[in-house]
């Protein structure tokens, strides 16, 4: 089993990309998950890995006014349909 990036990295032709969960409804979870966000893009880079900001990327759409409960479950955290869809393009963005 590979235990680290660079044995990844070593071993793999496979390409690691870092990436940060949707943005929460409420906006003092989003002030504490932002501090591991923080660390995330500190780890992404100081070893030079790419990291998709999902969360940037759902606060950007939310402002342009699409509603945060039209993106979620009942539960407001996981993904509906198109909130899966907004993932995928924050890191595909990546690619392009």
């Amino acid at each position: 089993m590979l235990n680290s990036y660079k044995e990844i990295m070593e071993n793999t032709a496979s390409e690691i990309v870092l990436v940060t969960s949707v943005c929460l409804g409420n906006w003092r979870d989003n002030a504490r998950v932002g501090r591991y966000y923080y660390q995330l893009q500190k780890l992404a880079d100081l070893h030079r890995l790419p990291l998709a900001r999902v969360h940037v990327y759902w606060e950007d759409r939310i402002s342009d006014g699409i509603r945060f409960d039209d993106l979620v479950q009942a539960d407001r955290v996981h993904p509906v349909s198109q909130g899966y869809r907004f993932m995928a393009k924050a890191v595909m963005e990546l690619f392009l």
